[in-house]
């Protein structure tokens, strides 16, 4: 959550939004397990101690891929909307696309003979469906928020810290990992 925040400018802080995306995908993943007991999966221990912390790893992966990419956007663009298009222009295929090998693959892992493991994959395709939804439907809208509060110039409710003038705006989005991997990308 720590590493979206700005400690400089308490404006350009995405501490509340990398919150709210670990909340979200902690939420859907439980949702998901909840949703394999519906359908009367059956709950093994493979299952109850490894799908929550896979599914929450893959989720937390395409909320900070997303995020990285909104970090960069927000300081080029002055429209919300245009920020957000721009965000998922750069990050959206790339967590589709990821979202969509994960469910490939353990749909087709979960044709195996091993009852256990098919119960892991098909519950562990399950997370990945959930994952992809609550990120689409409910954190690009959190984006789309947050970009009207970082442009309106109101600081992060869950870190104030910094002066939050336009003078200390950063000139980018990770100046420390601009300053080692920034010659090689």
């Amino acid at each position: 959550v720590f590493v979206y925040s700005t400690v400089r400018h308490s404006v350009y802080s995405h501490a509340l939004l990398a919150l709210a995306g670990v909340v979200l995908i902690a939420v859907s993943t439980a949702a998901s397990i909840g949703l394999a007991a519906y359908l009367t999966l059956p709950l093994t221990p493979i299952t109850s101690n490894v799908v929550p912390f896979v599914a929450f790893g893959i989720g937390i992966d395409d909320v900070l891929v997303i995020l990285a990419a909104y970090s960069n956007e927000i300081l080029r663009h002055s429209d919300a909307a245009v920020a957000v298009q721009r965000t998922m222009a750069d990050a959206g295929p790339s967590v589709s696309f990821t979202s969509l090998t994960n469910f490939v693959a353990f749909l087709i892992a979960s044709a195996t003979p091993v009852a256990i493991v098919q119960y892991f994959c098909w519950q562990m395709v399950l997370s990945v469906l959930l994952n992809y939804a609550v990120i689409m439907l409910v954190f690009v809208p959190l984006l789309v928020s947050d970009a009207r509060r970082v442009l309106a110039g109101k600081p992060d409710t869950l870190i104030p810290c910094g002066s939050g003038s336009e003078s200390d705006k950063p000139d980018r989005a990770h100046p420390f990992l601009d300053r080692i991997f920034g010659r090689y990308y």
